[in-house]
């Protein structure tokens, strides 16, 4: 099982759209998929159709138990697509779990006893630096980090970036970014493609050749619970997002789809 984290420290730079429609693109390819939800805002959760605010259980049971199967929900939308959901509860993970002995590697244990059950799993950050994000970065293979055009949107990456390979030296070593993902892009403004050279001069890990153009379908999609490829698979954000998918199966050199 392949695993992905899609992450960012902060909001609005379409790190939630991006884990959605990936993830459905892989299971709508026929792929089994199982997507986690480590922000307790459950805006994954939400977009999936399932309601945050009547769970049973969340991501923490995960954390808690070190298992995965009794705390799966099945989606309706593809087959062979499962959610580890969150909600504000999941927060209280940072508290509980703090004593716990090697905290931090809690989901990448629970996900052990699924490795052979799925091909994909991606995993959706929490935008804070708390347990739960040293979790998904723990368990994950490599990671993706999304950004927006502006000055502060890069300034913050390189920040995260240097979080990241503190996890690598000391948690995860075998932790890779595997690139950056340029949203709501515009072509048209210098601030976008003055970002995206940018990104190309000062990351190392590089940015994807695939960027997510600004398209009101992404922002539509969601309320009506589907994804892009549901809602118009004609429209430049399913079509900008197929693409990513499939440039995203190369970097990790995964024939599936």
């Amino acid at each position: 099982m392949l695993k992905l984290a899609i992450a960012n420290n902060k909001g609005g730079v379409a790190k939630t759209t991006t884990a959605y429609n990936l993830a459905s693109y892989y299971a709508k390819n026929g792929m089994k998929v199982l997507v986690v939800d480590m922000d307790p805002q459950g805006n994954m959760t939400d977009a999936l159709g399932v309601d945050p605010n009547t769970l049973d259980f969340t991501v923490f049971d995960v954390l808690l138990k070190k298992q995965v199967k009794p705390y799966m929900i099945k989606l309706p939308q593809y087959e062979n697509f499962y959610l580890i959901p969150s909600n504000l509860e999941s927060e209280t993970a940072n508290i509980s779990l703090a004593s716990q002995v090697s905290r931090e590697a809690l989901l990448k244990k629970a996900l052990k006893t699924v490795e052979d059950d799925f091909d994909i799993c991606i995993i959706d950050t929490s935008p804070s630096l708390s347990i739960l994000t040293f979790n998904a970065l723990t368990a994950a293979d490599s990671i993706y980090i999304t950004l927006k055009s502006g000055y502060f949107e890069l300034r913050g990456a390189g920040m995260l970036i240097s979080t990241i390979n503190e996890v690598k030296d000391d948690l995860n070593n075998d932790l890779k970014i595997n690139g950056l993902i340029l949203t709501q892009y515009d072509a048209r403004t210098n601030l976008s493609s003055d970002s995206k050279e940018q990104l190309e001069e000062y990351f190392e890990s590089g940015i994807l050749n695939t960027v997510i153009r600004q398209n009101v379908d992404l922002a539509k999609a969601p309320a009506l619970g589907q994804d892009i490829f549901t809602y118009n698979s004609n429209s430049n954000g399913a079509k900008d997002y197929e693409a990513l998918a499939i440039e995203i199966l190369k970097r990790e050199d995964v024939n599936n789809v």
